[in-house]
């Protein structure tokens, strides 16, 4: 197993009652809305460092206020400082256009030209697999796996009203 970033879609009020939660309530609902069938959810297994990495040249560990590449992988506000806790985060409707605009932007043949599975390597993004496999099938990875299915799920949220919860764990 692995870390593995999941995207869920909710209504805005979820977000809004989930906000007025203390840490253990937050928890408790949290677990209990990924257990419900009723939210749409997709993973991009463990392609999300990589993908951010790919997006934006550094780790999704790495704190990237107001950068719509960053946000489209980690989401664009977090639940809880606290570090001890899984990484949850979430992005409101209203946000996900300019999202969305910023990237469906991203050009496969210079996403690809920039793809060096070595910087990769060196720079320790998760997961450790980059020199493992040939550049082309990592790129696919990160783009199937991530890109394309980020994409489709930003867009089926902005059509149907919904927020965005980000899950990393």
């Amino acid at each position: 197993m692995g870390m593995i970033a999941s995207y869920k879609m909710v209504d805005p009020d979820v977000i809004d009652r989930l906000l007025q939660l203390d840490h253990e309530e937050l928890s408790e609902e949290l677990s209990e809305i990924n257990e419900d069938p009723r939210y749409e959810t997709i993973d991009i297994d463990k392609s999300w460092d990589g993908l951010h990495f790919l997006l934006t040249g550094k780790s999704a560990v790495v704190s990237m206020k107001n950068n719509l590449l960053s946000e489209s992988i980690v989401g664009s506000h977090l639940f809880s400082e606290d570090e001890d806790n899984d990484f949850v985060a979430y992005t409101r409707f209203e946000e996900l256009e300019p999202l969305i605009s910023t990237f469906k932007n991203i050009n496969k043949r210079t996403l690809y030209k920039k793809f060096s599975p070595d910087l990769f390597s060196k720079s320790k993004i998760y997961p450790d697999i980059w020199n493992t496999k040939n550049k082309a099938e990592l790129f696919e990875f990160l783009y199937e796996t991530g890109y394309k299915k980020l994409l489709r799920f930003y867009r089926s949220a902005l059509k149907h009203k919904k927020c965005v919860i980000v899950t990393i764990q």
